[in-house]
């Protein structure tokens, strides 16, 4: 039997379940430490294996941190990084770094989802010209994508940060014992492993490891929920030094078992591990591997859905449009690999850049000491003059590698063109 309404109740009509609805969204609970801790070691957890580049990086990072950590003491209140730009530099920044960070964060899905597609063919032995010739690889990179546009779309933000960190944690946690293992092999006296790379100059690792030190890009995902953060400074504070201390263990695991000069960079880790623990050395490299790959995935299609779902509104189309593009962007990837894979990983660096830019400009407006609102903004600027000067010394900007310049410039000439013309949503969904 239906039940009779109570005297004197008032039947609820569909705009004010609407906004009670909107009413428990704003009253969310806060997001578990450990969870942007996970989360923002998911973007960040193979950046890892640039050793020097990421303990150069850190000092970038410790800056934003702090920058980001006053804006969020300002501005409690808003609900993604964007938000707390906007809350000192006006409405139209906040677009502006919205639309950078999404396309950052597409990006970022795409070229994590096209290394995560030749994972179940390289376990399976597919030869690598015929994944290069055949779908598979574009098929097993695109339904990566759905699957995680998928999850996104219907499971809470509190769960699909819990999965991302579970995720990422196993995987940066294999890879961290797989180092050990070396460390353990090489200290029991076995002997070294053939390669490694030559000793270089000074100013030649620098040259190396100031681009490189860009690879900790991203580290700020999960302020794309801030409004749900107790801490900022807290959980990406802690995910920055996980990864610097893996960074230097592999460092240390790398130099340690090869014979040529100092490596500033632990890439032959792979290649190292197989050789001294065989088989069952190299599953375990897929295992993390493909465990990180599908925590990045995950991370990166939550924070584009996330930031995107704050620049035109939540629903359906906004749940649908995101992975369908990145979907898209992925298969061509996929296809064109040569001429569009450096892509993915530089110009979503160079796209953040621009973002920590922001930030710094906005914390300098923030009342505080001098030293609190001009040194992230001062650092900004040397770390980009030092990346520019000596890669230029060096000649590491020939044609090939101006592309990724010219593409971040027009993808933010086109976000502040936007930004300008086009409304924000009246009620965004938090």
């Amino acid at each position: 039997m239906p039940r009779r309404p109570t005297a004197g109740a008032v039947p609820m009509t569909k705009s004010a379940r609407a906004a009670a609805r909107s009413a428990a969204a704003d009253h969310a609970p806060p997001v578990p430490m450990w969870c942007a801790v996970g989360l923002s070691l998911a973007v960040i957890g193979s950046a890892a294996f640039n050793g020097v580049g990421v303990l150069c990086a850190t000092v970038l990072v410790a800056v934003v941190i702090v920058a980001l950590t006053r804006l969020h003491a300002s501005a409690a209140g808003a609900a993604t990084t964007s938000e707390l730009l906007g809350s000192v530099l006006g409405p139209v920044s906040a677009r502006f770094t919205g639309l950078v960070q999404l396309a950052a964060y597409a990006a970022l899905g795409v070229g994590a989802a096209v290394s995560l597609g030749l994972q179940p063919l390289g376990m399976a032995g597919v030869d690598p010209e015929t994944v290069l010739t055949s779908w598979l690889w574009p098929m097993w990179a695109g339904i990566g994508v759905i699957v995680a546009g998928t999850l996104v779309a219907v499971l809470p933000t509190r769960t699909v940060m819990a999965t991302v960190a579970v995720l990422a944690g196993l995987g940066l946690l294999a890879y961290f014992y797989l180092a050990l293992a070396v460390i353990a092999k090489m200290a029991s006296g076995s002997p070294q492993v053939m390669g490694g790379t030559e000793s270089i100059s000074t100013v030649d690792m620098l040259a190396a490891a100031l681009p490189l030190g860009l690879s900790l890009f991203g580290f700020e995902a999960p302020t794309a929920a801030s409004d749900r953060l107790r801490s900022v400074a807290r959980p990406l504070g802690v995910a920055v030094g996980i990864t610097a201390v893996c960074a230097v263990v592999l460092l240390v695991a790398v130099n340690l078992s090869t014979i040529a000069g100092f490596s500033h960079r632990a890439t032959d880790l792979p290649l190292i591990v197989p050789e001294l623990f065989g088989d069952m050395g190299r599953q375990s490299l897929n295992l993390a591997s493909a465990l990180l790959g599908v925590a990045v995935v995950l991370a990166t299609m939550w924070a584009a859905t996330r930031v995107a779902a704050r620049l035109f509104g939540g629903g359906v189309v906004t749940a649908v449009s995101v992975p369908a593009v990145m979907c898209v962007l992925t298969v061509v990837a996929c296809r064109f690999p040569e001429d569009i894979g450096e892509l993915l990983f530089v110009v979503p660096a160079l796209l953040l850049f621009v973002v920590y830019v922001a930030v710094g400009e906005a914390n300098a407006r923030v009342a505080g000491s001098p030293v609190a609102m001009q040194l992230p903004r001062a650092v900004l600027v040397v770390v980009l003059l030092a990346v520019l000067l000596i890669s230029v010394r060096e000649g590491y900007f020939i044609l090939g590698s101006i592309w990724p310049l010219l593409v971040a410039a027009v993808i933010t000439a086109a976000a502040a063109i936007f930004a300008r013309t086009t409304p924000r949503p009246a009620h965004p969904p938090r």
